[in-house]
């Protein structure tokens, strides 16, 4: 007779991403010495960015993509139709396409004008495809993690700053000139100050208000109570978030396992989501504060053997990786398949290169 084990324990006998990532690892090991294996890997990557990019493009000029789908309003979806993900991809895939271009022996034939060019050609494209995309935390992403290669990367900072100059100038050009981008992308800042100050005295409301709002559905006009006085929120994202955070609460230590938040947060908040959107909130709610240390001491021991080896900088595994699991970030979930395999691949091709010699 077998004793029935605690979520938290189940959880991690059944978090298939750790097996997937021994393997993947395994695999990756087996595959560094077969270097046109890689370089498919990353020509695909060039080829599928800019695809995508231009794609998106074409669908804000013409109403629809070449494969027909049609596109309108501040967020278009390219070749992925209705499945508004394009900026996401771009921002996952688009340093490999730049990591080729300054590393790859064959552009090293160009002159460093010729290439700068490349980049600068590259990088607009990009760019319009991800202001087009409308995907904003992913465009912010991007924009960082071109700065964080811009300080870390030294050898070729000339290329990167040529990235960071065009996403300004263009997202200058385009903020000013395109009021619906200006709208779009300015209402991100309004967002972010509601989610960093939402218990300032502007939302304050009285008991008989906070009332009749805590029965209601309305995501996007909704109140919290907080250290007993009523704040009136409309951010869907502070919804979400607190929502996490109330369900966390009840199960603090080893959460409520995997997954167990669409059944959870139900019981202590009205209007659940699937998730929290941010992958720590989620990890607790689900794996509590023990699943949280465990997973963060994972990803800060990789990062500190990462930063001490010279071929983990100079790829772009590394800064795909710190831009993944930023923790100031809306996400989809952590659990599901597609952000798990490629979190947890980029995590197992980190522990391949890191613990090989420079």
């Amino acid at each position: 007779m077998f004793f029935p084990l605690h979520p938290f324990f189940e959880s991690f006998l059944q978090f298939k991403v750790f097996t997937f990532s021994s393997t993947a690892k395994i695999i990756f090991d087996s595959l560094i010495s077969f270097g046109f294996l890689s370089k498919i890997f990353f020509v695909s990557s060039l080829a599928a960015v800019l695809f995508v990019a231009i794609d998106i493009i074409y669908q804000f000029i013409f109403g629809q993509d070449i494969f027909g789908f049609e596109g309108s309003g501040r967020r278009l979806g390219g070749p992925f139709g209705d499945e508004l993900i394009a900026g996401g991809f771009l921002q996952k895939f688009s340093f490999f396409l730049f990591f080729l271009l300054a590393t790859s022996p064959f552009f090293k034939k160009f002159s460093s004008r010729k290439l700068l060019v490349l980049f600068l050609f590259s990088s607009a494209i990009i760019t319009f495809g991800f202001l087009f995309a409308g995907n904003r935390v992913p465009f912010m992403m991007f924009f960082l993690t071109s700065i964080l290669i811009f300080i870390f990367f030294k050898n070729k900072r000339i290329y990167f700053l040529s990235i960071i100059i065009s996403v300004i100038s263009i997202f200058y050009i385009m903020y000013n000139s395109n009021l619906e981008i200006a709208k779009h992308y300015g209402h991100a800042y309004i967002k972010a100050k509601d989610i960093v100050t939402p218990f300032s005295e502007k939302n304050l409301i009285n008991n008989d208000k906070f009332e009749k709002l805590d029965k209601s559905s309305d995501q996007t006009n909704y109140s919290i109570k907080f250290k007993n006085k009523n704040y009136l929120m409309n951010n869907a994202h502070i919804l979400q978030f607190y929502s996490g955070y109330l369900t966390w609460s009840e199960k603090k230590i080893f959460g409520g396992g995997v997954k167990t938040y669409r059944y959870n947060c139900p019981k202590v908040m009205i209007n659940c989501t699937t998730h929290p959107h941010n992958y720590y909130l989620e990890i607790l709610t689900d794996l509590g504060i023990v699943g949280l240390l465990i997973i963060s001491f994972i990803f800060v021991y990789l990062i500190y053997i990462s930063i001490f080896n010279k071929a983990v900088m100079a790829s772009p595994f590394f800064y795909i990786f710190i831009s993944e699991i930023f923790p100031f970030k809306s996400t989809g979930s952590f659990f599901t398949t597609s952000n798990s395999t490629f979190i947890f691949l980029i995590l197992s091709i980190l522990a391949s290169l890191s613990l090989k010699k420079n």
